[in-house]
């Protein structure tokens, strides 16, 4: 199998997963209110009816209690979204991120405000925590110095996604954890055209980071035929690249599955790619292994966000119908016996009927979060998120596919990845492992 130079990815939904192993200062906006863009964003990211509402309605957030704004922060489903509602309720907020002691690290402006804000991000964990339906556990926090409030950070990433345009860029993110604004490139040759850019910005130098971080490129390459199908297990498209099952679902009445759009036949738009489980090679002439076709896969477009000469997605996912219903079991990932860190792990069950059970969609990541992840390659992997909600560029898979697609918000676990793994579900476990 070819392995590809770089990063390899893979995006999918954030679960919360239950196991039953062995037996199955000032900001840079004139109005301290939230923008339209701000309360637009909040709309399409949030988990609940009453939120959307609000957001939609541009409700005056002054008119909003704490309760309220910190409701908003709780069943948003992005990490962006999150802080806008923090800031509202805490006007100096600079982002917050876990460090490697699990202590949640508040920047502020004006440190003046960490008494008040000491109560305000606590509720938030508790309420977050009790949605999850998490175990009460203690939070630690101490507070830093920030340079910019998040409304600040959201203004200048906002200005400078223009840069993912030019040649060499990986991904633009607020970056909580620098307090600024982070631009990864892949070589150091294209430093002097980002700092180019920045400048005709406007954007204060002190508010970037540029860095070198690989490109993103498909995870394309446990393996075994499971019926009925379940999330973290094998497929195969028509196309021939290994890639895995997040999780079953519904939609529009029709039982199915969501995988990666780039482990369909072209990204963006249907055209019934066709999948089954196995070599695909031995069957190629047959119909008879196909179980599932894909059904829906939105095309790239230029969304509200999208930079100049790109077009772009919020995820990288697709639907496939199941050509049987009895072929897939809704809402469990198989689990494998073994269990690793930032190294590839086995791919073996214990027992066949070994699996997790998703429970919930999970809260919107933190920096310094413990995330999980089941993949056909690497198998049950384990890594703290270390970027939420950058705008990214992604690699093409061939020359046959468009150069100009990028994702819109997207996080970073270091968790042991490889070619195959794409579609990997993404979870957070309520045991505490």
């Amino acid at each position: 199998m070819k392995r590809h130079m770089g990063k390899t990815f893979l995006t999918a939904a954030i679960f919360i997963a239950a196991g039953t192993v062995r037996a199955g200062a000032a900001s840079a906006q004139d109005d301290a209110r939230l923008s339209v863009d701000q309360m637009q964003y909040i709309a399409a990211t949030s988990l609940t009816t009453d939120s959307a509402f609000v957001a939609r309605n541009r409700v005056d957030p002054e008119q909003l209690s704490v309760g309220q704004m910190l409701h908003i922060a709780v069943t948003s489903r992005t990490t962006d979204s999150v802080f806008f509602a923090l800031n509202r309720v805490i006007p100096s907020f600079g982002g917050l991120y876990k460090d490697q002691e699990g202590t949640v690290r508040i920047a502020l402006v004006d440190l003046a405000e960490a008494e008040a804000a000491g109560p305000v991000i606590k509720a938030y964990f508790l309420k977050r925590r009790a949605a999850e339906g998490a175990e009460f556990s203690t939070i630690n926090m101490t507070f830093i110095s920030a340079a910019f409030t998040w409304f600040d950070l959201e203004d200048y990433k906002t200005r400078l996604t223009g840069v993912l345009s030019l040649p060499n860029v990986v991904y633009v993110d607020a970056d909580e954890v620098c307090n600024c604004v982070t631009i990864a490139v892949s070589n150091a040759e294209s430093r002097g055209f980002v700092e180019e850019f920045v400048a005709q910005s406007g954007v204060p130098w002190s508010a970037v980071s540029v860095i070198e971080r690989p490109e993103v490129i498909p995870a394309v390459s446990l393996r075994d035929k499971f019926r009925p199908v379940v999330g973290g297990i094998s497929v195969v498209p028509s196309s021939g690249q290994d890639c895995t099952i997040t999780a079953v679902a519904h939609h529009a009445g029709e039982k199915g599955f969501i995988v990666n759009s780039h482990c369909t036949e072209t990204q963006g738009g249907v055209e019934g790619t066709a999948y089954i489980q196995g070599d695909l090679w031995s069957y190629l002439g047959s119909t008879g292994p196909n179980f599932a076709t894909e059904r829906v896969d939105p095309a790239w477009t230029a969304l509200p966000g999208c930079p100049p000469g790109r077009i772009c997605r919020r995820s990288d996912s697709a639907f496939a119908g199941l050509d049987s219903a009895f072929d897939g079991s809704l809402l469990e990932i198989a689990l494998p016996s073994t269990f690793c860190m930032t190294a590839p792990c086995g791919l073996d069950l214990a027992n066949a009927s070994d699996r997790l059970s998703i429970s919930g969609l999970a809260g919107a990541p933190i920096v310094g979060d413990y995330r999980n992840k089941i993949g056909q390659t690497t198998g049950h992997t384990r890594g703290n998120v270390n970027v939420t909600c950058a705008t990214v560029n992604a690699m093409e898979r061939s020359i046959f596919d468009p150069n100009n697609f990028t994702l819109l918000c997207q996080n970073f676990v270091g968790a042991a990845l490889a070619p195959g793994d794409s579609g990997s579900p993404v979870f957070s476990l309520l045991s505490g492992l």
